[in-house]
């Protein structure tokens, strides 16, 4: 064999061995998780065979909530959310109905409210013909229909229809009460005893008797108001 020959197959072999190399680093590289998707390979066994399966996916990535609430922990998208949620906390009310005068939280709950002196409900059951101002409410609604109690405690094993009924009982577990009164401080663990409440403060006196025109700042004192005009409801 001449010099010329031997000199080019050790030169092929060098070149061999580099591919090899380059090809074994890719191998052992983690994938890029910047880029819009990566290769992932997956080895799946069946006794004692086993074959590779190469997919093409998007990286999952955890949704990105990075401003947080110091008084319960809990996160949000945009630092403008974490400044509405406060709200709930302060038991401030800057939306005000210029019809009864009834203050809200955020503005779509104020939008909501209106539908309260409009008289509109859009969302109609079609099994009992019930109607509803919000979609959330009407979703709720259906549950009822279908029995479904999908949502269970950890802590005690009770279900509930909906999540956030869920979430509201778990209070009675943590004992977290997020909602403050405004003007005493006092604190609660849902929006509607906070909302009962300040009514002590504000003299609010929302259900009234048609009989009689005695007002009440619960719906269950009329209620029970109420019985002693039809004392065989009792």
């Amino acid at each position: 064999m001449s010099d010329s020959e031997s000199s080019q197959i050790i030169n092929e072999d060098e070149h061999e061995a580099q591919r090899d190399s380059e090809e074994a680093t890719e191998d052992n590289q983690e994938p890029d998780e910047d880029d819009q998707d990566y290769q992932k390979t997956q080895i799946i066994t069946d006794g004692q065979n086993k074959s590779e399966i190469t997919s093409r996916e998007k990286p999952k990535r955890p949704e990105a909530r990075p401003f947080r609430c110091l008084q319960c922990g809990k996160t949000f998208k945009r630092a403008t959310d974490v400044k509405s949620h406060l709200r709930y906390h302060s038991g401030e009310r800057p939306f005000t109905c210029d019809q009864c005068g009834k203050k809200f939280i955020l503005a779509s709950h104020l939008k909501t409210h209106l539908s309260v002196h409009t008289h509109e409900k859009p969302f109609l059951c079609s099994i009992c013909g019930k109607s509803f101002t919000r979609l959330f409410t009407f979703k709720d609604h259906e549950n009822i229909h279908s029995g479904v109690r999908a949502f269970s405690c950890p802590d005690c094993g009770n279900t509930f229809i909906t999540a956030n009924a869920l979430k509201m009982h778990q209070r009675v577990h943590t004992g977290e009460k997020p909602y403050k009164c405004s003007h005493c401080g006092r604190r609660f663990s849902h929006s509607g005893g906070l909302r009962r409440h300040e009514r002590i403060h504000t003299g609010e006196r929302p259900y009234h008797c048609p009989l009689c025109g005695r007002r009440f700042t619960q719906s269950s004192n009329l209620l029970t108001h109420a019985k002693r005009h039809c004392p065989k409801s009792r």
